[in-house]
């Protein structure tokens, strides 16, 4: 197999690198403790934000209440927040498509936040909050299904308290933020939303106001920042879906950096909100250019180039992928590969349920490796490694997460994440790069995802079509299964430099007997080494190879494709003796085998004779230089008795046994 390649001229990268000496990498942009580390950071941040949820669900209710009966197409959010005070008020005014005919919609919101009137066709309308945090809008009258509509709801209070999240209010540098973070379900908390993973919004238009010496930050292109007074408003333009949770603000005394990614010859803007008393924020343009040219290169095109990438600076030790927007601290390349991955896979594509989490965070961690394996080589292998070894530290546990429930299993750093991205190396090794390539461009790309929400079948089907193999033991063993299999090979060489390996699998889990893979085996010698890749069936099969030298060991997936912790191979004694021949068992109650060690010559007659002569059985076989095993069947025509037989080959062997059924 070979690696993925991209030429990057690295000159203004490294420039750009020895600048940050003051960040966590230190004076080695590239140290590799410091890039596990963070990778491990990034997994337990995902966590934490899903255990504050896990908490407020006793006094929270359901996480979603929303009805199903209608399909949100537009939202304008007009917004007034003074980062200076945990309040929030404005209008949000929604564009809609019943599906069923119905006198009453319902939305989720958070019951510490007041609806002051909701307006529909110009007039009022009636309304009630629950107490398991809806907002209920009732109409006139019966609405006819398939019927475009629209409504605008005032609301404003304290968003509830989070912890870090979702609404946060607090200061840097002595100058007051406030950030969203709504992930999973949080964006209830402030503002009326379908809070669930069912209904991306087709667009919608964000403004927020805020005193004057403020610069708002949110999703899609800025259409216009004015100041009247004492007020800014600034108008974002989002015109491709959005799942609810990845809908974010942010505002404070940002400082604007706008600047550009060139890819195939699409130029695609960028633009960063950061603090001013931190001008390294910007180092992520520098990570995140390379990036770009990998993931768009392999997967295609930046989702949303029309309008933007870029980041928004904030205090949470980590990120978050808000779509064209993502939320992050300080710059590294880790953090910055994995937030702009999960604009394909979670942003463009989003996990239909938490059970498949891994569909965004296993693909965000095996993209960050792609892109340290094309921009930093010296870093990827090590890097693998460590999530190699993340996800060995434990057989029990899926990929696909049967029960949300727990919050450490869905944000599992060894599984959602670690595991999770080993699928997806091992499907690489299984299908080739290329078909890999194409069948995650077909599952991107899929008009009946696109943009929308995807299963763990979904990714199944598209690869499936890609390659034309069927993956059905691949998802149910690698994905659906528990544990990873282990090694051992045993193996012998012969006179003739022929190498017969006997390679067994045991497994760690019981849920999987046996894993199916191909299997890479390196033959090495003194001074050489030959590689062969075989379809590994069962414990125990055997092969046998040429390498045309001597060889002293066997190393069995050299290039760590699989995952497997145990990978032992062991030298067995042989015989060298040439043309050694042996028949057994005999007697015999059924089959003979004939064995033939270290042959010289090219072919192997086998004739066997009755007591009186007659020819019951009779084969003849190449024999290459392997050592080799015949099989005299039992038929009907080799009865009970005393036979013959002759072992002859063109020149050395002329042998007579006697043998017994």
């Amino acid at each position: 197999m070979k690696r993925f390649h991209i030429l990057i001229s690295m000159k203004k990268f490294y420039l750009v690198l020895l600048l940050l000496c003051n960040l966590a990498f230190g004076q080695d942009p590239m140290n590799i403790k410091a890039i596990q580390r963070e990778t491990e950071q990034i997994h337990l941040n995902e966590l934490q934000r899903r255990e504050r949820w896990q908490q407020l669900e006793t006094t929270a209710g359901q996480y979603t209440v929303a009805s199903n009966n209608f399909d949100i197409q537009h939202m304008r959010m007009e917004l007034y927040s003074n980062p200076a005070v945990k309040y929030i008020s404005g209008k949000i005014s929604f564009k809609f498509i019943l599906l069923s005919s119905t006198n009453s919609i319902t939305f989720d919101l958070y019951n510490t936040l007041t609806v002051d009137s909701v307006y529909y066709h110009g007039s009022k309308i009636a309304y009630s909050q629950t107490s398991e945090h809806g907002l209920v809008l009732n109409f006139p009258g019966t609405l006819n299904a398939q019927v475009t509509d629209s409504v605008s709801i005032f609301y404003q209070g304290v968003p509830a308290s989070s912890g870090m999240g979702s609404f946060y209010q607090g200061a840097h540098a002595g100058v007051p933020v406030i950030w969203t973070l709504s992930e999973p379900y949080g964006s209830r908390d402030w503002w009326p939303c379908k809070n669930g993973l069912t209904d991306k919004i087709d667009s919608v238009d964000i403004i927020i106001s805020c005193p004057q010496q403020f610069q708002p930050s949110s999703n899609g292109v800025i259409v216009s920042n004015t100041v009247s007074g004492t007020v800014r408003s600034t108008h974002f333009k989002h015109r491709y879906p959005i799942v609810p949770y990845l809908v974010a603000i942010a505002v404070t005394n940002y400082a604007i950096y706008n600047d550009s990614a060139q890819v195939n010859n699409i130029t695609i803007p960028v633009q960063n909100f950061y603090y001013p008393e931190t001008p390294v924020f910007n180092g992520f343009i520098s990570f995140h250019r390379n990036a770009f040219k990998t993931f768009t290169r392999l997967f295609g095109l930046y989702p949303f180039a029309s309008e933007k990438y870029g980041h928004t600076q904030w205090a949470w030790n980590g990120g978050m992928e808000h779509q064209t927007n993502s939320f992050v601290n300080t710059p590294s390349p880790n953090l910055a590969a994995h937030e702009l991955a999960h604009q394909w896979f979670g942003d463009l594509i989003t996990c239909k349920s938490w059970q498949d989490i891994w569909l965004n965070e296993g693909f965000a961690t095996y993209l960050t490796l792609l892109f340290l394996e094309d921009s930093y080589p010296n870093s990827y292998g090590p890097t693998l490694s460590g999530t190699y070894n993340s996800a060995l530290s434990d057989s029990s546990g899926s990929v696909f997460c049967p029960d949300t429930s727990s919050v450490s299993r869905i944000f599992s750093s060894r599984l959602s994440y670690n595991k999770g991205a080993c699928v997806l190396h091992m499907m690489r090794y299984v299908l080739s790069d290329s078909v890999f390539v194409r069948g995650v461009r077909r599952y991107l790309s899929d008009p009946s995802l696109k943009p929308g929400f995807a299963t763990t079948a979904d990714l199944k089907r598209n690869m499936e079509q890609e390659s034309g193999m069927n993956l059905t033991s691949f998802f149910t063993k690698w994905v659906y299964g528990e544990g990873y299999p282990n090694y051992r090979a045993e193996w012998t060489q012969n006179k003739n430099n022929w190498v017969r390996i006997k390679l067994k699998q045991s497994t760690t889990h019981p849920s999987v007997a046996f894993f199916d893979m191909p299997v890479t085996l390196l033959l090495r010698g003194a001074s050489q080494g030959t590689s062969y890749t075989v379809n590994h069936q069962f414990s125990g099969q055997e092969f046998w190879f040429n390498p045309g030298h001597p060889i002293d060991t066997v190393i069995i997936d050299p290039n760590r494709w699989i995952l497997s912790k145990v990978k032992t191979s062991v030298k067995l004694t042989n015989s060298l003796t040439e043309n050694e021949i042996r028949v057994y068992p005999n007697p015999s109650p059924g089959d003979f085998v004939v064995s033939l060690s270290n042959p010289t010559d090219k072919k192997l007659f086998l004739r066997l004779f009755n007591s009186i002569g007659q020819l019951v059985y009779q084969t003849e076989i190449d024999t290459p230089g392997r050592d080799e095993l015949i099989i005299i069947p039992r038929s009907a025509a080799i009865a009970r008795g005393t036979y013959i037989l002759q072992i002859k080959s063109e020149k050395n062997i002329n042998v007579v046994k006697k043998i017994i059924r």
